[in-house]
């Protein structure tokens, strides 16, 4: 089972690994009698295996704490940037204003953002830790996608401008989150 977002997974995550490979080839390992089950042919209720397992991997709930708020949060009326507010680079744009040793997967969403709204990486850099309201530079999609991460991570209080966000957007990554 994979995490919703980076992060640590959990204790049983090779188990299920094992038997996504099984329900592939299930000629090559088939499954093996349960010793214990002792119940007549005909009284056995009929499963197929691939529905048990959905069955229990969803009855498997893991609770992951997440931080729902910064320790400080002063808020901000500003909101995100309007989903119809074009970017002025694409992501093949932002990248070559990379230096050379840094790859673009390795940067932070916010960052990345902030590049593709035409400033230069250490100029992103600078303004993503600045502690003032940066929110405005990003749509409300990859806004709510960066609060659930960090809501998961507990790094809210890590990142400065998150403790400007509005808390209507602070609702929304924790849908995200719960989906």
């Amino acid at each position: 089972m994979i995490p919703p977002y980076p992060g640590p997974a959990p204790p049983d995550s090779d188990e299920g690994d094992d038997d996504a490979e099984r329900e592939e080839k299930p000629e090559d390992n088939p499954p093996s009698p349960d010793p214990k089950r002792d119940v007549p042919r005909g009284k056995e209720p009929r499963k197929s295996q691939s529905g048990s397992k959905r069955r229990a991997s969803s009855q498997r709930s893991v609770e992951v704490e997440v931080q729902c708020r910064p320790t400080v949060h002063p808020e901000s009326d500003v909101g995100p940037r309007s989903a119809s507010e074009a970017l002025a680079f694409t992501v093949s744009d932002a990248c070559a204003l990379l230096p050379e040793f840094i790859a673009w997967e390795d940067l932070r969403p916010d960052v990345q953002w902030a590049m593709r709204t035409g400033l230069g990486y250490d100029e992103a850099v600078e303004i993503m830790l600045a502690d003032a309201a940066q929110h405005a530079l990003f749509h409300r999609d990859s806004l709510c996608d960066m609060l659930a991460t960090m809501m998961y991570r507990h790094k809210l209080d890590d990142t400065l401008w998150a403790k400007y966000v509005p808390t209507a957007y602070y609702v929304m990554a924790k849908v995200v989150l719960e989906n």
